[in-house]
This record gives C-alpha cells, sequence and structure tokens, in this order.
C-alpha cells in the first residue's frame, strides 16, 4: 500500500491500494470491529457484511446486509455494479461501493442513486479509517441475500474470484462426509441437494466394490480434485467450525 499527497481534511492522507484485494482485505477488518460478519464474493457481492448484535454503525441494526462492491477508481463502473436489482426477490439493507478515494461529486451521485460510498483515510500516522457512516438508504426487500451458514474466508476483488456459493458449501460438507465415514452414499447426496451425476462424470467419486443395503459406497478421488482440494481455504473454514 502507497500514499500520495494530503488532500481532504488538514492532517489527513489520501491512501493508494495496490490492489482490490489489498483495499477489501483491510476494510474487511475494519468492518469486523465495527460489529459485522464478513462474506467475501457471497451472493454477488465482493464483500457482504451481516450485521452482529453489537454493530455499531449508526443506521443499522443486527441482521442488516450491505452489499459491498469495490474498485480501485471511483467511476461509474462500479456505482453500476452497486445499483439494486428491483425485480430481484431477494436483496440487502443497503448497497455500498469501497474505493481509495472519491471526488465530492461522485458521493452526490452516490447518494442521489442510493449508495453509500466508502473511502478510506489516514490521520497522520494513525490507522487507517474508512469513512462510511453517511446516510444510508434503506432497501426494502422481503428476503435478505443468501449467506453461508459458517464464516467463510476466501480473497475478494480478484480476477476470478472463488465465490461462495450454496453449491459450493454444500459439495464441501459432503467431502467431510467422506472423511469422517470413510465414504458416500446416494443418500449422503440427496440429503444435501447435491446431483451425483456431475461428481461421477468429472471423476470425484469411484465405485469402492462395497455396499451397505442397496447403496454403493463411493470414495472420493484426490488425484482429479474434488472440492475439498479446489477450495482448500473454505474447506478449512467449514472442517474447524464442525469441530
Amino acid at each position: 500500500m502507497r500514499r500520495n499527497a494530503a488532500g481532504g481534511l488538514p492532517g489527513t492522507i489520501s491512501l493508494v491500494f495496490d490492489s482490490e484485494t489489498q483495499l477489501c482485505t483491510a476494510f474487511a477488518e475494519a468492518a469486523s470491529a465495527a460489529g459485522w460478519v464478513v462474506y467475501p464474493e457471497t451472493s454477488g457481492c465482493d464483500l457482504l457484511l451481516v450485521a452482529r448484535e453489537d454493530v455499531r454503525t449508526r443506521g443499522c441494526h443486527p441482521g442488516d446486509q450491505i452489499a459491498v462492491q469495490a474498485k480501485l477508481r471511483a467511476n461509474i463502473d462500479v456505482l453500476a455494479q452497486a445499483l439494486p436489482d428491483l425485480r430481484a426477490s431477494s436483496g440487502p439493507s443497503f448497497t455500498a461501493v469501497l474505493v481509495p478515494k472519491c471526488t465530492r461529486e461522485f458521493r452526490t451521485v452516490a447518494h442521489r442513486l442510493g449508495v453509500l460510498v466508502i473511502a478510506a483515510t489516514r490521520f497522520r500516522k494513525g490507522p487507517i479509517v474508512f469513512d462510511w457512516v453517511n446516510d444510508l438508504t434503506r432497501l426494502e426487500y422481503s428476503v435478505p441475500l443468501w449467506t453461508p451458514d459458517v464464516e467463510v474466508w476466501t480473497d475478494p476483488g480478484v480476477k476470478a474470484p472463488k465465490s461462495i456459493t450454496p453449491w459450493k458449501m454444500s459439495a464441501l460438507r459432503l467431502c467431510l462426509v467422506a472423511m469422517n465415514q470413510g465414504y458416500l452414499l446416494y443418500s449422503d447426496f440427496k440429503a444435501a441437494r447435491v446431483s451425483m451425476t456431475v461428481w461421477r462424470r468429472k471423476k470425484w467419486i469411484k465405485d469402492s466394490g462395497l455396499r451397505i443395503g442397496k447403496q454403493t459406497r463411493y470414495t472420493l478421488v484426490d488425484e482429479k480434485m474434488p472440492p475439498h482440494l479446489l477450495y482448500p481455504e473454505v474447506f478449512a473454514s467449514i472442517r474447524g467450525n464442525s469441530r
């Protein structure tokens, strides 16, 4: 992370981040300290925030969601990404853009669109401060955006992000079942609502030659990179929370 000449309030330093991942990670730490659970690359957001019981952001309540889209430049592209889909049946409580810095004009346009602007500053040699307590425009969705049932982390803001999806979480839990009991049955796939056909086609599983009643025991084939090897950081979170 670099810094350039001061701008705005006296004594502040305008921060320049080297990547969106660095920007998102820094903000995730600040948001967590302010009472938010942070889900990266979830439900189409770079970061999806869910307010905890101890949330300290003015105007927000436990369970509220903020859908955050990040960019290294405050431009029309990130505003377009952050616009809520009013035709969708589910959505967040608020939408926001995360940028290193922006102009007053950018904030004005974002406010008219109902989008929260989050920008970074540092006072002299103090910690990074994210300015994001301003006019929040609450959206009226009846159903919130999907989030996983455990807190997981994957690098946000990369060109080919490893998104957190319901299918991925179910698939990783199946891998955990396979490790714990030594095999998978058709009934395990049915309970997880995951198609066994895909796993057979990708050769993630193989017939062990053993049966339980009428069901075949299948074992994982690590050489074919099943989900727990494709997404090790997410699997580690699931495994850690299952203990």
